[in-house]
């Protein structure tokens, strides 16, 4: 009798841990399965109508799939207050927790909205506004143009080079004053003269820029366009030049190094900064994380000139600064003094002048 009563209490607790397993189970797949946190991303331009927007989009999508979000794209929308401001409530609408704005422009236009959501994080590229939940984020794309201007300057012949941009924007005019020190390190008497285009993608003003510095003098030309139509017509002419973003697929020894930009790691540092919410949240990355680099050096360039410009990298790396010592702008003010380098407030948000040896009509 008492190894009957033992033998129905085992089987007694097995069928309660059974039972408990189950109801477990069934608990299980009836709880909601956890969404993925979304993520929004707003370009101005089609994702795939330059090597900018295309570099910007495989960064991002590499970063959402590695930090295990969803991301949701906007693109093609124009610079109107009505669109942006339309594409950050698609947005919010959408369950965004963060939106990340590709254009310096956004933040400003759609500021109303930023204001109304304030538990979305905002990300703006380039922005001078300031609002509580919105950040700055982007490369030290200047550091790459220094060693840019450096290798300019090695492979001149008549100390004159060429940069192309749209307008002088804050991260323009950074990069066209970090090429000129960068040129003037390896040669101090060089000079840039700048043509503007008035637009990011503007194929005959880029080609029409190329003809007019070179016809002026100048025989290594970069810019800040978001295609490779100057390094092509640069190439058709005989002419050096630097890419910008990606080297372009005609590249031949003419085209000397392209300035490169691992979107993918700063949008990782991004939506890590987004969800883990640290005290500091802007980003602006740059050699030392080995997000922006001047690379893909062409057979024109020699080992010793390849190797000037790895000793240059490796300073910055060590925490040497490109906006440092004595430098003196265009109209001759003292704008750093020896033994002085800028802050980052100075160089994101107050630079708007040009160095010595910088020539342009602004």
């Amino acid at each position: 009798m008492d190894s009957n009563k033992k033998t129905l209490t085992i089987y007694g607790s097995v069928c309660l841990v059974l039972l408990a397993v189950i109801i477990g189970c069934v608990k299980m797949f009836d709880a909601p399965v956890k969404e993925r946190p979304k993520v929004g991303m707003m370009m101005r331009p089609m994702i795939n109508s330059s090597n900018w927007a295309t570099t910007q989009y495989n960064g991002i999508k590499l970063a959402a799939e590695q930090m295990g979000v969803t991301l949701l794209v906007k693109q093609g929308i124009s610079n109107h207050n009505q669109e942006v401001e339309s594409a950050i409530q698609d947005l919010v609408d959408a369950g965004c927790e963060v939106i990340i704005m590709t254009d310096g422009s956004q933040a400003k236009m759609g500021r109303k909205q930023i204001e109304d959501n304030p538990k979305v994080t905002f990300y703006c590229s380039q922005t001078e506004e300031k609002l509580p939940n919105l950040y700055f984020f982007s490369g030290r794309f200047y550091e790459a143009r220094y060693l840019a201007g450096m290798l300019a300057a090695m492979k001149t012949h008549t100390g004159r080079l060429g940069y192309i941009a749209d307008m002088p924007s804050g991260e323009v005019v950074r990069g066209i004053n970090a090429f000129t020190l960068g040129a003037q390190a390896v040669l101090p008497s060089a000079v840039v003269e700048v043509y503007w285009t008035k637009e990011r993608v503007q194929g005959d003003k880029e080609r029409r820029g190329v003809k007019v510095l070179s016809a002026r003098g100048a025989d290594v030309i970069s810019h800040h366009m978001d295609r490779s139509t100057v390094n092509e017509m640069a190439t058709d002419m005989g002419i050096y030049s630097i890419a910008y973003h990606e080297m372009p697929p005609f590249a031949s020894s003419m085209v000397l190094a392209n300035i490169r930009i691992q979107w993918g790691e700063i949008y990782q540092e991004v939506l890590r900064r987004s969800f883990k919410k640290p005290r500091s949240r802007n980003v602006w990355r740059g050699v030392s994380d080995g997000s922006v680099s001047c690379e893909n050096f062409s057979k024109s360039v020699s080992g010793f000139e390849v190797e000037r410009i790895h000793q240059a990298r490796a300073a910055m790396i060590q925490g040497r600064k490109v906006f440092a010592g004595e430098i003196v702008d265009t109209t001759g003010q003292i704008r750093c003094r020896k033994g002085e380098s800028l802050s980052d407030e100075t160089i994101l948000r107050k630079m708007n002048w040009f160095v010595k040896g910088v020539i342009t009509n602004l």
